[in-house]
């Protein structure tokens, strides 16, 4: 009798048997074994160590480049355009590097539970019966945590190349194609739908005059008043660009059969890629290009703007993509502003799609010198408000769950994370327990840390308020994983710890300074034991432990290479680096 490989959470699918293999983490981020009596087997995560993390970050990296160009060709054909790749990968970059990664960290885990026994069997659903596309790009990411997606990808790459390894039982799920449910909508009160809609009107009233502004400033992590002030100091109109636009259902069966990024090679893994990403393109490149497009022609947004600024609208942001990549071609300079650290991933910053097609990334420091890198200052930390009185003692922030799109097993990581509060909550003391404040991140309509916390009677904030209004009012934050909040935290002055379990198969060499700093300050810790010890020892007087001589000379050399605090000539030093960088 062949033993059972339990491939996603979708329970239907399921034909349990005396041995269950698993085929990795994500497939039992809600499965509770107490309620079976079968016995499952989990073998060790997939490319957790950092060795095998750097080689397949570069496999991606190679194939990508290459089938980026093939693809530009093949929606140039489809489109009957001639755009440049550049455009293209401005456009598609993102998606193309997360879905062959999506494809990749798949294959490897039935390849690596196959290797392990090679008498199995699993049930699959019928080839493009169950459709892979999504509507856009950020659907692409929720989908690589919603089990029939899951299970339908994962048959396809069964069916195409590894079927005869393994016995397949045919079954096909209840859905067609993925329908995101997870997004978490923030509903506008009525005062702040109003001024909105002011704003808008206001704005299309005064598109004649900020129609020829020389910078388009969207989406920079700035303040709004950092915004208008950058905007005054590059003497242009001060503008809030908004594009609330809901991007139609429309599929089309059987078109992206028309998109031919087939090429003969002996790797069985790239012959996957290659013929499932066609399958995987979202609407928005396909079936909704052209309304997109229309509408990025009709926008109220500069005619011919000189440079594009934007911090994260690179990745997500379908218009903006579009409309950017149009303008670029036109001959406008792409400015990126650093988003997130990047500190504690084996992905090095240059590897990064919108760092390949900007003309000059700005960073928040010092620490990567060349000649695309501007040193500016950590853009999230204009205009917060340092306050004296504070309301909170020790502010605990979680991560929630990971979405799959990485070459490794990231739900492994996050059930680290998950047991460390856990333990933390097991082994504090009460009265510590009673100071503590726990902020989640409200990303999916089920948290299992928020049913855990609420379960032990841990008091919660609200996630909905800005992050920094919190860190402000807190004697001690402590962040449950390896965080951008770390830096603000450093930058702010704000006495932090955080927990980064297995930090060593986490890194970059860009990583040194900060984690040698970070190790020998008691800031970060990679056993949930001595986070709570260092914890309990310093808690009756943070301020003894933060404000050592030596920790502080420290942190203020690492904030200048990892995180700038602004200053009052911080916004007049950036527009002056902006207006030159703009010829």
């Amino acid at each position: 009798m062949n033993d059972y490989l339990l491939t996603t959470q979708l329970q239907d699918t399921w034909r349990l048997t005396d041995k269950n293999y698993v085929l990795n983490y994500n497939a039992l981020n809600i499965f509770e074994f107490k309620n079976y009596k079968s016995n499952f087997i989990l073998p060790e995560p997939y490319g957790i160590d950092i060795q095998t993390k750097k080689k397949n970050h570069e496999y991606v990296e190679n194939l990508s480049k290459i089938i980026q160009k093939e693809l530009s060709t093949e929606l140039n054909k489809f489109h009957n355009v001639n755009c440049s790749n550049k455009y293209w990968k401005i456009i598609t970059g993102n998606w193309l590097k997360r879905v062959i990664k999506i494809i990749f960290f798949r294959y490897k885990c039935l390849e690596k539970s196959l290797s392990i026994n090679s008498n199995l069997f699993t049930t699959a659903s019928t080839p493009k019966k169950y459709k892979l596309f999504t509507k856009d790009s950020r659907d692409l990411v929720f989908a690589t945590l919603d089990a029939e997606w899951n299970y339908n990808l994962i048959s396809e790459i069964l069916r195409k190349n590894i079927s005869f390894k393994i016995r397949l039982e045919d079954y096909e799920s209840q859905n067609k194609y993925f329908l995101n449910s997870s997004k978490i909508k923030k509903e506008k009160n009525f005062l702040k739908k109003l001024i909105l809609n002011l704003y808008k009107k206001v704005h299309n009233i005064s598109y004649f005059i900020h129609q020829n502004n020389r910078f388009f400033i969207k989406d920079s992590s700035l303040s709004k008043f950092s915004e208008i002030k950058i905007n005054l100091l590059l003497k242009q109109f001060p503008a809030f660009y908004f594009d609330e636009i809901n991007i139609p259902f429309k599929y089309e069966d059987n078109l992206r059969d028309k998109l031919d990024i087939f090429n003969e090679t002996n790797d069985e893994l790239e012959k996957t890629i290659r013929y499932l990403v066609p399958y995987l393109i979202p609407t928005s490149y396909l079936e909704n290009y052209d309304y997109l497009k229309s509408t990025a022609t009709e926008i109220k947004w500069p005619k011919r703007p000189q440079a594009i600024v934007t911090s994260n609208a690179y990745d997500f942001n379908e218009l903006f993509k579009i409309w950017a990549a149009s303008k670029i071609e036109q001959g406008t300079k792409y400015f990126i502003f650093q988003h997130g650290s990047l500190t504690g991933n084996a992905i090095r910053p240059e590897d990064t799609n919108e760092y390949q097609v900007c003309d000059k990334f700005f960073n928040w420091g010092t620490r990567i010198n060349n000649k695309k890198n501007i040193s500016a200052f950590n853009f999230k930390l204009t205009n917060i408000n340092q306050k004296n009185k504070k309301k909170i003692k020790i502010l605990v922030l979680c991560k929630s769950k990971n979405f799959e799109y990485e070459v490794y097993d990231r739900s492994f990581g996050y059930k680290n994370i998950f047991d460390g509060i856990k333990k933390l909550i097991e082994i504090l003391p009460k009265e510590i327990l009673d100071n503590m404040s726990f902020r989640i991140k409200e990303d999916f309509n089920e948290n299992e840390e928020e049913k855990f916390l609420v379960s032990k009677n841990i008091k919660l904030l609200k996630s909905s308020v800005n992050i920094f209004k919190y860190l402000a009012e807190s004697d001690l934050v402590i962040h449950m994983y390896n965080s951008t909040g770390v830096f603000e935290c450093l930058s702010l002055n704000v006495p932090t710890m955080f927990f980064w379990p297995n930090y060593q198969n986490s890194r970059n060499h860009y990583d040194d300074k900060f984690v040698e700093f970070c190790k020998k300050e008691k800031i970060l810790f990679d056993s949930i034991e001595l986070l709570a010890e260092n914890l309990v020892t310093n808690i009756k007087d943070i301020g003894k432990w933060w404000n050592q001589k030596d920790l502080q000379k420290n942190r203020e050399i690492i904030c200048e290479q990892y995180s700038v605090l602004p200053n009052k000539k911080s916004l007049q030093q950036l527009s002056i680096k902006l207006l030159n960088e703009k010829n």
